[in-house]
């Protein structure tokens, strides 16, 4: 009985690890604020988490997005449209994909920040409109990211980009549009690349 019970425990054991190895998040927040949190620690995990205030006149206002991921593969997505959102995204591992867009028409105010460590990994942020931030730290080689902040029209104040890059092989642009923008990048080691106008 007891063996019996020692090889059940060793299988669940065997499915959560598999389970673990291929998680799928799908988040889908109407309103304003809204806060999600995704916790994804295994291989080959994916998020998406989509904020959108449609009840609102602004759009999504207050929302706050928060992706942890900890393992090979992974994958994180997070779209918010609106005013005054955050969203947190920090990936552990090599191949790490992390696409982060805020806002749309007038959005102003949002704040998106990237953290990756680990080799192969990539990063876009786009913002829209005036006074956003986006931050973005990676730590290994072969990492890539891409700023685009954008402030045409409305308060017109200026949006904030940083980049931070340690290792080797690293490319960062960043195209900040409007007036009084202000943009940083440090790259550390050797063979990167950065083009900011």
């Amino acid at each position: 009985m007891k063996k019996q019970l020692l090889s059940f425990a060793v299988l669940l054991m065997g499915s959560s690890v598999i389970f673990a190895q291929a998680n799928t998040s799908d988040v889908n927040s109407l309103g304003v604020s809204n806060s999600v949190n995704v916790l994804q620690i295994g291989n080959g995990n994916d998020s998406d988490v989509d904020q959108d205030g449609q009840m609102h006149i602004l759009g999504g206002v207050g929302n706050m997005a928060d992706v942890y991921q900890e393992g090979d593969y992974n994958a994180a997505v997070v779209d918010q449209q609106g005013n005054t959102n955050t969203a947190y995204a920090a990936q552990f591992g090599y191949g790490n994909y992390s696409n982060q867009s805020q806002g749309v028409g007038f959005a102003e105010n949002n704040l998106q920040s990237l953290y990756q460590v680990g080799d192969m990994n990539t990063s876009y942020q786009l913002q829209r409109w005036d006074n956003n931030t986006g931050v973005v730290e990676q730590f290994g080689y072969g990492n890539y990211s891409d700023q685009d902040q954008r402030t045409l029209s409305n308060g017109a104040m200026g949006n904030f980009g940083y980049v931070l890059q340690g290792g080797d092989y690293n490319m960062s642009y960043q195209t900040q549009r409007g007036r009084r923008n202000y943009a940083e990048v440090y790259q550390f080691g050797y063979g990167n690349f950065s083009s900011q106008y």
